[in-house]
């Protein structure tokens, strides 16, 4: 392992890992030291180490190939442009290289330099800055021209919020006798490219009704208006009399109701389409708007009074309740017909979306998505066959089974019951779910199973079930081909009661405006307990509930703040570090002038040849080459800089930023079933899997979110009452934010 130090101006040095001879990371050498020179007058360049330390120089080019010292002063005799090279090499073999280029002329020769001031504003990522950068220069002698050029360019996925601007984009001119400095200004604002994303509440509505149109974006500032426009509908087909608007965005959200109006002229069904104006690629979101009842002569239909869950349940009831109905020019019976109660058509046939028997053979939703609107129009399956009966039996029996199986049973056991019956099986008593298949009449060898659907042939009829699912051979999920397979149902857990949490905030003894301790107990906790946090003593403030409260058994209890203070034991003085000796001085004098101010610093060893050439010290200093005599200044304790016009150009880094602690995170679970009234939900609803999170206390005005750092907005699918786990009944979004809490209140009060 190398030993090195932490950087070139650091007197600390550290142990690098990894093997030995390694390079090191962020280490190099640069050189230091004019650009032009006057032939036979000297010039000196200086080898800067950057990261690590050198024990040898090389250095190549002119006048000084082959040297080997830290710093060379030389001269050339002949004029032209001359490069020189330095290689420095560390402790482990490792070497670090650097040229520059001096032009030398025996006439007096000057440099323009450029200085280019960056005040764009938004990330560097979004724009390249070409042609001439910053600290470029060009030599000549008087009478030579110069020229600058600066270029600005926006970069792929970004957008200028204010121009982007050279100024000026060009310098040019003609030297005299003096060097020139000149400056290019950037500015403008640049910003990562916004995304959109249009939803609605529907996608399908009746005329007269409203829908809810959602945006979200990204990289959005709040306050941004967003224009859209609706197409495929007329302007007077909506209430608000416009067919364009805008959404105000407000943390990268915002939505909009569009209302329809229900008139007296047969359209059919149309689709009207909101689109974001100037947005590529095109963002748009499309809604059907349905008739609710076309003129023309009613017709009835025989609907079943009671939905379900399965068609197969639909199918195998008798539609026996009435309902009305007119068709729209160019419509047939079926999907997007609007249903009525009554005769006169002003009253939807009421419906919530469940299946329903429709006519004497088709099944499909009603009020899915409007009331009374029929949707997933279905014939329904032939009817099954009669009933079979397993005969009681015991002793040894014997059936023929499918030796394949199917890894699902197909609608109805389709699948498995189209299976070949090959093999012969075997099993005592009577057989059913939970008997045990052999292969054998002894019953000493196992059918086994892979756990899919296998057929069976029991008494002359054809049944499916899964054979090994559970265990070896045992048949699970029995059923006659041509039926349903009813699920075992789940056995709902006990729930286990939360215990009671009680909370506790402690303050430092005796300070009114001292620290603050929150914690937590299972217990009830005295007010007259006093604790001891990092040696400091607390006594009871409140009963105030804190999310990033700790177990009050972490930390040691007392009955007072007195017994707890003398518990604390006397901080011990610390033993001083004692000042390193400094033994090795040196004269620096004051860069601005070169004789105004002369001072000495010392160092703890012998630098030699690595005295910094330049140091801060409230003012740039220079060194002179000369040893001193005697300072209380440690040199290692300054900032060094290669030269005077690096020290007084250089500032010191920005004081990072702190990351802020998020806010404490609660978290519950709601139903995804809905109910618009909420003793309904009480009392139907039981099944809580949607996870939601929000900060400090659940309740009317808590915004809730899809993610534990709160960054995105819970937004449901439909706005009516849901049910938390631990029996509170609220809504979400209704009051025209999205996500936030109203209408908050608990079953038992229901």
């Amino acid at each position: 392992m190398a030993t090195v130090k932490v950087n070139s101006r650091s007197p600390y040095y550290v142990t690098a890992t990894g093997t030995e001879g390694d390079t090191i990371a962020n280490a190099s050498v640069s050189i230091s030291g004019p650009s032009i020179g006057v032939t036979n007058s000297n010039i000196t360049l200086t080898a800067v180490a950057n990261n690590f330390t050198p024990v040898s120089y090389s250095w190549s080019g002119g006048a000084i190939n082959s040297n080997t010292n830290v710093s060379e002063t030389f001269t050339e005799t002949s004029n032209g442009a001359v490069v020189y090279g330095v290689t420095a090499t560390d402790s482990a073999g490792n070497t670090y290289t650097a040229s520059k280029t001096v032009s030398w002329s025996a006439n007096a020769q000057y440099e323009a330099t450029l200085t280019v001031t960056n005040n764009i504003s938004g990330p560097s990522a979004g724009y390249t800055i070409g042609g001439d950068l910053n600290n470029a220069v060009v030599t000549g002698e008087a009478g030579d021209s110069y020229s600058f050029t600066t270029t600005l360019a926006l970069n792929s996925g970004y957008n200028e919020v204010s121009t982007l601007t050279v100024t000026p984009t060009s310098h040019s001119g003609t030297f005299g006798s003096s060097n020139v400095s000149v400056t290019t200004t950037l500015t403008g604002t640049v910003a990562l490219n916004a995304g959109y994303t249009l939803t609605s509440r529907f996608d399908d509505i009746l005329e007269g009704d409203a829908v809810r149109f959602f945006l979200t974006t990204t990289n959005l500032p709040s306050g941004t208006s967003v224009p859209y426009t609706i197409t495929g509908i007329q302007q007077s087909d909506l209430s608000l009399g416009s067919l364009t608007g805008a959404f105000i965005v407000d943390s990268n959200n915002a939505f909009r109701d569009i209302g329809t109006i229900q008139d007296s002229s047969v359209e059919g069904t149309e689709t009207m389409t909101m689109t974001l104006d100037n947005i590529s690629p095109t963002v748009s979101k499309s809604v059907k708007i349905h008739e609710g009842a076309c003129p023309g002569t009613v017709l009835t239909v025989q609907v079943e009074a009671e939905g379900h869950s399965t068609s197969q349940n639909a199918c195998s009831e008798t539609a026996d309740t009435t309902a009305y109905y007119t068709l729209c020019p160019g419509q047939s019976f079926g999907n997007d017909v609007i249903l009525w109660a009554d005769q006169d058509l002003t009253q939807p046939y009421a419906s919530a979306g469940d299946i329903y028997k429709i006519g004497a053979s088709y099944y499909g939703r009603i009020g899915q998505y409007n009331n009374g609107q029929i949707s997933g129009y279905t014939a329904c399956p032939a009817a099954p066959p009669a009933a079979c009966t397993i005969p009681t039996t015991t002793g040894v029996n014997s059936i023929t089974i499918s030796s394949s199986d199917a890894s699902s049973s197909g609608s109805l056991g389709a699948t498995a019951c189209a299976l070949t019956l090959n093999k012969p099986v075997f099993y005592n008593g009577t057989i059913g779910n939970g008997t045990i298949l052999y292969n054998n009449n002894t019953l000493t060898s196992i059918f086994g199973g892979s756990g899919g659907y296998y057929r069976l042939s029991i008494n002359s009829c054809d049944y499916y079930a899964r054979i090994g699912s559970v265990n070896n051979g045992e048949v699970t999920g029995l059923t006659q081909c041509g039926y349903e397979q009813t699920p075992t149902p789940t056995p709902t857990p006990t729930p286990t009661p939360e215990p009671t949490t009680y909370y506790a905030r402690f303050i430092t003894c005796n300070e009114p405006g001292g620290g603050i301790t929150s914690v937590f107990s299972s217990s009830q906790i005295s007010t007259s307990t006093v604790i001891k946090d990092n040696n400091e003593c607390r006594e009871y403030l409140d009963s105030q509930q804190d999310p990033t409260a700790v177990d009050i058994s972490t930390f040691e209890n007392y009955r007072n703040c007195t017994v707890c203070e003398d518990s604390i034991p006397p901080t011990p003085t610390p033993t001083p570090t004692p000042t390193p000796t400094l033994a090795y001085f040196r004269q620096y004098v004051d860069c601005e002038t070169g004789l105004d101010v002369l001072k000495e610093y010392g160092s703890t060893t012998d630098l030699g040849s690595g005295w910094p050439q330049t140091i801060l010290d409230g003012i740039c200093m220079n060194d002179t080459g000369n040893s001193g005599t005697s300072s209380s200044i440690n040199i290692a304790n300054l900032t060094h800089y290669v030269d005077c016009t690096q020290c007084e150009g250089g500032t010191a880094p920005p004081t990072p930023t702190p990351t802020p602690t998020p806010p404490g995170t609660n978290k519950t679970k709601i139903s995804s079933q809905i109910r618009s009234d909420e003793t309904d939900l009480c009392e139907e609803v039981n099944v809580y899997d949607v996870g939601i999170y929000y900060s400090g206390t659940l309740g009317d005005g808590t915004y809730v979110y899809s993610d534990n750092g709160l960054t995105t907005i819970y937004q449901p699918q439909f706005i009516a009452f849901v049910k938390s786990q631990d029996g509170y009944f609220f809504k979400i979004g209704d009051t025209g934010n999205i996500g936030e809490v109203s209408e908050f209140g608990s079953c038992a009060d229901v």
